[in-house]
């Protein structure tokens, strides 16, 4: 007899319960009657259903609707995606997110939120707009009214308003996933055309854009490649200015062992004043374009730096350490070499030597002012005895900066690492640029789409919890993809191919799943079919 689980009823008068391993079944009296030979009262019943514990409800069967005279309710057999949502929720529950998450938000607020990163990363994007035809086709493991474009809007307007929760948040979650990591931090642009956002303001944009933007610092683990928090502030403010806040904003996340990975834009002397007081360490990259970084690259050996004992990677890379101190704080500074990017740097100044030249063809008279200066830099110039452009190439002022291709330096005050370990950990400093290009690229939020200050704290705090998401779901399955050849995203497109149909027992997978998506599903720890029966 079908046993209608989606269905809930109120319990009708005339019933009793009977208790049976561990089910709760409701039956209905259908006679009553006294017994002809001593006058015992007696009844016949039929079991109508179970009792739902959770809603004190009935699940209803067909003898429910035949005694009750109530037609039963047409029962659409659905087909919902279900594996890329149950692998998503196992990930993150296994991550403690949702823990954590139901810890600082209501229940209903958590949900949603979580809803919308799994929405962003499955459709890679971040504008909401199709939100509620997702909802619709995907199976979620908790109720959840649908969420429409502009109910995401409220969502991220309610989530926004929280600051105490959402801090509380990446506080717990940093403690958790950032204790005793080597962390990176970057900031990047992201580009809105709103007027209403007062934190959206003109400034150095990353992308170059020509677009108004807010500044997105993030912390990440160099190990698990994880975001661990991050900050925003106005779009005009340098990443120098905002270096004491991100700090205390590090401390006040429990970050306090920071060894932190910083790029070129943070070698200044008051950063490293701030650096060498609030961290245990840091390594900084000394832009190529100082006259430190000139000066070192004219004093060193090209031919002793690259013998093999320096040799710090297979790919070409050598270095060694110079003791120094730079700002007034004392450690080294990696003086490296990388003959890839040397014969990569040469060939794209001879490719600019020879555009400058069919340039300069097409000039009639003497260039004058900026033009002046960026010919005169590889050339000498001239006109002729017939009044024509004459030039020729500057070989000196070629050679010199041609020297200075392929060096890089890279400061530290951290006594304890190997040159090695220096660049393997200033390389990794691009899991955060990787984030980046994943946020921009893999989920579209290069531009913000929320027009109020705070829905764009409550956006980019579900494109965080997002970003954790689709960091562990990348990290963990790279051998396996990497093996297919498969890309993350199409992967996930295989998951959410694993369906269920619901029937009235339950749902029910429409289809046996494949190797490649159990193996997906098991690289988590999880067992797909058994899920899938559970459901």
């Amino acid at each position: 007899m079908a046993l209608y689980k989606k269905e809930r009823f109120e319990i009708p008068l005339g019933t009793y319960r009977n208790k049976q391993r561990g089910k709760t079944y409701i039956y209905q009296y259908t006679d009553h009657f006294r017994s002809n030979e001593k006058g015992k009262a007696g009844h016949k019943s039929k079991v109508i259903g179970l009792l739902d514990e959770a809603s004190g409800q009935l699940i209803p069967n067909d003898n429910y609707f035949e005694l009750n005279s109530i037609e039963p309710r047409l029962f659409s057999e659905d087909v919902l995606s279900f594996g890329y949502t149950s692998l998503c929720n196992h990930v993150l529950a296994d991550l403690g997110v949702v823990k954590l998450l139901k810890r600082h938000f209501p229940v209903d607020v958590a949900n949603r939120l979580m809803a919308c990163a799994m929405y962003c990363i499955g459709n890679e994007t971040s504008a909401m707009n199709d939100i509620d035809d997702w909802m619709e086709t995907a199976y979620l493991p908790y109720d959840l009214p649908l969420i429409s474009s502009q109910g995401s809007s409220r969502l991220f307007q309610t989530v926004g308003k929280d600051v105490t929760a959402m801090h509380g948040f990446k506080r717990d979650w940093a403690e958790m996933a950032g204790k005793g990591q080597v962390v990176c931090y970057d900031v990047t642009s992201i580009s809105s055309y709103s007027n209403l956002i007062v934190s959206v303001e003109y400034g150095y944009n990353r992308d170059h854009e020509r677009l108004s933007q807010i500044n997105l610092g993030m912390f990440c683990s160099e190990s698990t490649k994880m975001p661990l928090g991050y900050v925003f502030y106005e779009g005009s403010v340098p990443d120098k200015t905002e270096l004491p806040h991100i700090l205390d904003l590090a401390k006040s996340m429990g970050l306090d062992d920071l060894k932190m990975m910083m790029d070129g834009g943070f070698c200044e002397r008051a950063c490293f004043s701030l650096l060498e007081k609030n961290t245990k360490s840091f390594t900084v990259g000394v832009p190529g374009y100082r006259a430190l970084a000139i000066e070192l690259a004219a004093i060193a050996d090209k031919n002793e730096l690259t013998l093999m004992e320096h040799m710090l990677s297979c790919k070409g890379e050598f270095g060694k350490f110079v003791p120094y101190e730079l700002y007034g704080v004392r450690g080294r500074i990696l003086v490296g070499f990388n003959q890839q990017m040397h014969t990569l740097e040469t060939q794209t100044l001879s490719e600019k030597l020879t555009r400058l030249e069919k340039e300069l063809s097409g000039l009639k008279r003497m260039p004058r002012g900026a033009k002046l200066a960026r010919y005169g830099k590889y050339f000498t110039l001239s006109m002729d005895g017939e009044n024509k452009l004459a030039w020729k190439r500057n070989y000196a002022a070629i050679n010199e900066e041609a020297r200075y291709a392929g060096f890089f330096f890279i400061f530290t005050n951290d006594p304890g690492m190997s040159a090695a370990d220096i660049l393997y950990f200033y390389r990794t400093k691009d899991a955060d640029e990787k984030l980046f290009y994943q946020l921009k690229v893999y989920l579209e939020a290069n531009r913000i789409r929320v027009h109020s200050d705070v829905a764009v704290e409550g956006k980019i705090f579900m494109l965080f919890i997002a970003q954790i998401l689709r960091a562990k779901l990348s990290n963990d399955l790279r051998p396996l993809l990497d093996g297919h050849h498969l890309p993350l995203d199409k992967a996930m497109k295989k998951m959410a191919n694993v369906r269920i149909k619901t029937t009235p027992e339950g749902f029910k997978l429409l289809k046996a799943p494949t190797k490649q998506q159990k193996e997906i599903y098991a690289t988590f720890g999880h067992d797909l079919l058994k899920d899938g029966k559970r459901v």
